[in-house]
Order: C-alpha cells, then structure tokens, then sequence
C-alpha cells in the first residue's frame, strides 16, 4: 500500500567532532576469537503471553550460528557472550536489574520486532546501513516469526558479516542482473561461487523464468551444493560452509569477480573473505585460527527498565549569567515536558507534576555559583555514589550521568574513577556549554560507551535539542515519546513580530505541546489551527511561566487539528530596542489511531572516525516504522568553528555520489567543508513535497526497491 500525503517538517541535531583522529568504539567486542557484549532485544510492543518461548529460540539461534560462524571464519570468530534484553512489562520472574544504556532496544545489536502489527506473523530479517563496503551497518532487524524458521541459525552468519564487516550480498537484487556476459562471452547466472548450479525460477511460484527477468525472478541453486561458498549467495545451502575468497587454487570458494552483484558494485570486485580478513577483527593477523571444542554462547538476561539518571550541573564560575540561564530553561523544559513517567531522575521518580516541579526547584540559580574552577572528577564521583546507594551493593548500579559543563578542567581522570565507572555499568554524558570539551570527559564517555555533546553557549534551542537526543539515547523508543515536531531559534527587535508555519500530519497530535522559550519579559504568541481557531493570551491552553521565561500551549491529547498550523510570534518591547533571543518548539506525541506510525528521522555516520581531509559521509534515515519514506527535501545546515558562516548541505536519496541505493528512505551526502578542529554542529531540517513524498509498507527502508524480499514473505505468510 502506498501513501501520497504532506509530511511535518522536522528537524534533528548532531554534533560532529573534528579532531586529528576521533574514533568511537562500537559495543560489541572480539578476544581471543570470541565476540562479547552482544546484545539482543526485544521490542517493547512483544507481549510475553504470545511470546514465551522466544528466549529459548534466541538461545538455539545463537548457538547454531556461533558453530556456523566458526566454521565459516576457518576457525577465527564464534560468539561467546550474548545478553538477551526483554521488555519491561515482562515478568519480574526473568532475571531483574536496571540494564546499561547500551542495552535499550535503540541500542541493540540484534532488534527483535514485528515490523507492522497487520503483518505481525511475516518471517524476514535485515541490516540496516547506510554505509559503502566495509563500513559497519546499524542494526540487525528480524521479525519473531523469523525465529522458526529452521535454517535462521546459518542466515545469522550472514547477516552478521553485513553489520560487523560491511560486506554485501552476492546475489542478484534486480531482475536484469541475474546474468551476465563472462569472459568467454556465455551467459552465466549471477552466483558465488561459478561453480554453483541451478535455475532462475519465480520466487513465489518456482516456475522457471524466462528472459527478460523480472524482479520477481531468483537463482536458485541445486543443493546438495557444488562449491562449499559462499555464505553471502546463499547460506541456507548445505554444502555452502565458507565465504568466497581468492584462492585461485580452489575453484570451489573462488570469488566470482564477473557477477552483477551489490559485493562487487560496493567493494570493487572484492572478495567477501578479503574485505572481512582486512577488518579491526582478524588484520595483521589478530584472532588468528584456534581450535575449539565448544563455541557455545554464554547467554545473559535481563529485563529492560527505566534506566536511573543523574543531571550533574557544573556551578563554577565559567557557568555564570547567560550560561546558566540556558540551563535552568532548558531543563526546566526538559523535565516538565520531555521526561517520561516512571522514569527515575536524580534518585527521584517520576509519578506526577509534584515530582517533576519539585526537580525544577533545585536547579541552581545565580546565588549558588562558585568563583572557583570545577573539578569534573569530583563531579562524577559524587553523582557515581547517587547511583550506587540507590541500587543492591552486590550489583552494578546501571544508570547514565548527564554532566552539563562550561569548564575546561584539564585535571586526569584517575584510574579507580574509571574502573568504578567500568565496574557499575554507568554510561557517561557530557554536554559541554560554549566550547570544546575537557579531554577527560571525552575519553570517559567513550570507554563506558556514552556519547560527547555540545552546545552552542547562551541557545535554549541548542540544549533542548541535545536533552531530546539524550532522552533517546537512554530510554530508547517508545510509543509514547515526544517527537520533536519544530525546533527553531531567532533573534527579535522590540516591536517587531514573526511569522511561521508548521504542518501537523495524522501519525502525531497526542499531546502536542507549543513552547517559546525567550529572555527578558514576556513575548506575545498567538498560534492559529487549520480551520482558523487561535490561541493567544486569553485562551486557556495559554500559560506564561515567568521564572523559567517560557509561553506555553498545551493542546491536549488527542485535540490537535490535521494540517498547516501558523505562529507569531511578538516582542513587545519598543521599537529599536536590542533584540532578544527566542527559542521555538513544537512536540507532539504519537497518533492513538492503529496502524499509524510516526515519521521518524535518525543521523548516521559512515564511521567511527573523523580525520581531515577525508571526505564524512553523513545520511539521514527517514521512515515511518520499517517503511522507507521517499521523495522528501532534506537540507542541513552546519556550523563551524572559527567560521562566520554555516555550510550548507544538501541529502540525496537518488544511489548517486554519497547515496548508496535510489529511492530507500536514507538521505546521503559527503561533508568536506572544514575549518578546522573543533565542534561542528549539524542541523537537519527534512520536509514533505505535495505529490512526491510516499511510502509504502512494502518498501523497507535502507533495501532496494526492487529487492522484493519483505513483499514475498507478506504474500506467502
């Protein structure tokens, strides 16, 4: 089913880091052959009652796979430790702890989801990546359908090798690929290796395809196999126990360089096993071939909650005045409209406004801060023992510290502080005001698997937008998250008014919240819905908090009209006084309605490292569920240090120069407009065309349009 409508504007942030070599490391680990921290979750919409014995089928899965994987490397690689995530709503019976950030569902390695509720029995699986060859993906997707399917052990391994070593399917994704002319000048089905044989069939009926094929159209090859490769072609064949390499000596795991396939299109006539043998894994010759009896995973459950959060607020001198003011805003915003219910912040729980207020009245204010130089090591300490007298002293604490900060303490960061981060499984978040982060938080963040931030000093706008992401990355999806709508910031002389507008779809208007966040005494809002019906002082959804310096107007849930909605927005001062900052939003909440899913939109980046003057590659995923949404306008905008003025920068979804595939969902362009070292901060703004945006719950996104893989296991469910 396709769907032609408007989509809301939309924007997100992400901080780029531009130093002589940055590097970020991925959760996952590999020692001595085997891979640990290996996280597997379950979706928080997987209800336990009908899915009781899908920790035993993640259990077999892995285990089969983690044979098959050791086979597969030549001996190299098996899986030696995976924790099993299930959700919150789950019996208390499974084991009962606060899980790491890292081990949210968003976080995953391995999600486990049905893709739509009407199509929640379909067996299917995939790699979301954005990324050209040996660039690791995202995340492994499959349906828990896909668990019963008797051969998903082996298939495991292949989609493995596409999100750890950034290697691409050997077969045929388009129905004119499925031959090609060889060397001899013989029309050859497109196989690896040559020496496979077979049929080109119709995936659906089997019936033999006649030339010009069809997208519908696969080549199926005999089994028992001929050649024992490769696990990219086709890993459900017996006799397939290998990728193919270059051994020209053995004909039967040769890598076939002549077929038209996405492995040689990415990789450049590559092998499988050499862009793997080149990989952090197994190059210069680390993890080298062991043998092993047993290569059977060590497995680990927990049962996914609110994860504890402690806001650690850095009240030295270098955050006095408009540092602080931005602040106190932006959090006072954060944690009376953005913060969920039952989540504990500051050892405090959430349950109603009362706990919430009583948060925003321990912000500090102006009289609390220091004339001294903060010690950021003393700041995580005390936050790190918050946590710890808060949970059992025989287990780790979990939790995530957010440590806001102004200061440029250059202090090291002792060795227990960082074995007492390690130990406890807390996640570290620096959000570092007006400047380039002290080293040490950097470091700390990256060792305990968090994320370094940024923002820009004295901008509501910029805080707010770090503490959504922040909010996202700890927590992870749920249906009843706040989507950021609207985000923009602006300066306004006394007297002088400005208009926008904003689209409202279907998907969202559950609680919508309108806020201007600004300086000094009120400004004037008036906000007017589709049909004509404004708001504005008088109106009852209007309120003005005077001591956090915000307008706000709360629509209800499910009270927000369909459409174009408009804003003004007025300082009152008069006419030639200096302007004043205003910072704008708009959130909603996802639609009640079944079968709606919101427009969701995520940055990526094509590695975990940042070096001038390399070309970043930087995509935007944009989708509404699983669905690739397609035909929309995405722009950036990025600012520099020591530059005035911001780079521009335009996303294409169109497989050409940085877009890997036409037409699924991922928006790509390079970046190499540097100025330097430094902070790089990238707005992205994505909007909907009239007749041109659609998406189609058939089409998923970051796959082929003509890669009809989801569509067929749809029409045979």
């Amino acid at each position: 089913m396709h769907d032609n409508h408007s989509i809301s504007v939309r924007v997100i942030a992400i901080i780029l880091v531009l130093s002589h070599s940055l590097s970020c490391s991925l959760g996952v680990t590999i020692s001595n052959n085997g891979y640990e921290s290996i996280t597997v979750a379950l979706s928080q919409d997987m209800i336990q009652s009908s899915n009781a014995n899908v920790i035993d089928k993640v259990r077999q899965l892995f285990t089969v796979a983690s044979g098959y994987l050791y086979a597969s490397t030549r001996r190299r690689a098996y899986f030696r430790q995976v924790t099993i995530v299930v959700p919150s709503s789950w019996s208390s019976t499974i084991r009962d702890q606060s899980v790491a950030v890292q081990d949210t569902f968003d976080q995953a390695d391995i999600q486990i989801d049905s893709f739509y509720s009407q199509y929640s029995d379909i067996a299917f699986a995939y790699v979301l990546r954005t990324g050209a060859c040996n660039i690791a993906g995202h995340a492994i997707s499959v349906t828990p359908s896909w668990l019963d399917y008797s051969l998903a052990g082996r298939q495991m391994v292949r989609l493995w090798a596409q999100y750890r070593y950034g290697v691409f399917e050997e077969y045929a994704i388009r129905g004119q690929d499925l031959i090609y002319l060889d060397s001899n000048g013989i029309l050859q089905p497109t196989r690896c290796s040559s020496l496979l044989t077979g049929n080109i069939s119709h995936i659906a009926t089997r019936q033999i395809c006649k030339a010009p094929y069809s997208d519908q159209c696969k080549f199926f090859a005999n089994d028992p196999a001929l050649g024992t490769a490769s696990v990219m072609f086709d890993s459900q064949l017996n006799g397939v126990t290998e990728f193919c390499n270059d051994d020209r000596s053995n004909q039967q795991t040769l890598h076939n360089r002549q077929a038209i396939n996405r492995q040689n299109n990415f990789c450049r006539f590559r092998s499988i096993w050499d862009v793997m043998n080149n990989s952090k894994d197994f190059a210069n010759g680390v993890n080298p071939p062991r043998n092993l009896t047993d290569v059977t995973p060590i497995f680990t459950v927990v049962r996914q909650a609110y994860p504890k959060v402690v806001i650690a607020i850095d009240i030295s001198n270098s955050m006095r005045g408009e540092a602080l003011t931005q602040v106190r805003q932006s959090l006072a915003f954060f944690l009376q409209y953005i913060v969920r219910d039952g989540q504990p912040i500051g050892l405090i729980t959430i349950r109603d406004s009362n706990d919430r207020q009583r948060l925003i009245n321990s912000l500090p204010t102006d009289t609390t801060v220091s004339a001294i130089t903060a010690n950021l090591t003393i700041g995580l300490m005390t936050s790190i023992q918050l946590l710890r007298t808060s949970s059992n002293s025989s287990t780790p604490s979990g939790g995530a510290i957010i440590l806001i900060t102004g200061s440029a303490d250059r202090n090291q960061m002792d060795s227990s502080t960082s074995q007492l981060i390690q130990n406890n499984k807390i996640t570290i978040l620096p959000v570092s005001i007006g400047q380039q982060p002290p080293a040490i938080l950097e470091s700390i963040a990256e060792r305990s698997r968090g994320k370094s931030y940024y923002a820009a000093y004295g901008s509501p706008q910029a805080l707010v937008d770090t503490l959504l992401a922040i909010e996202q990355f700890v927590t992870g999806p749920a249906s009843d998250a706040p989507i950021q709508l609207y985000s923009n910031e602006f300066f306004l002389s006394g007297g002088v008014s400005n208009q926008r507008e904003v689209i409202i779809d279907n998907d969202v208007g559950n609680h919508t919240e309108f806020s201007v966040i600004y300086q000094g005494r009120s400004v004037r809002v008036i906000l007017t819905s589709p049909s004509g019906k404004g708001y504005s002082p008088s109106s009852p959804e209007y309120t003005v908090d005077n001591i956090f310096q915000r307008v706000r107007i709360y629509l209800g849930p499910n009270q927000t009209e369909i459409g174009v909605w408009r804003f003004e927005v007025t300082n009152p001062d008069p006419v030639g006084t200096p302007t004043r900052r205003i910072s704008v939003f708009l959130l909603s909440r996802p639609s009640l309605i079944v079968h709606h899913y919101p427009l969701i939109m995520q940055m990526k980046m094509d590695t975990t490292q940042i070096s001038f003057p390399r070309a970043t590659t930087l995509s935007v995923v944009v989708r509404k569920g699983y669905s690739a949404v397609v035909g929309c306008q995405v722009a950036g905008t990025i600012s520099r240090p020591s530059a005035n003025v911001p780079s521009r920068i335009v996303f294409r979804d169109d497989g050409a120069g940085a877009d890997l595939t036409k037409d699924d969902g991922i928006y790509s362009a390079y970046f190499t407009d540097y100025s330097g070292n430094g902070r790089y901060s990238v707005l992205v703004t994505v909007t909907g065309v009239t007749n041109m945006t659609s998406t189609s719950t058939h089409q998923i996104v970051g796959l082929p349009s003509s890669d009809i893989t989801f569509a067929s296991a749809v029409m045979g469910k």
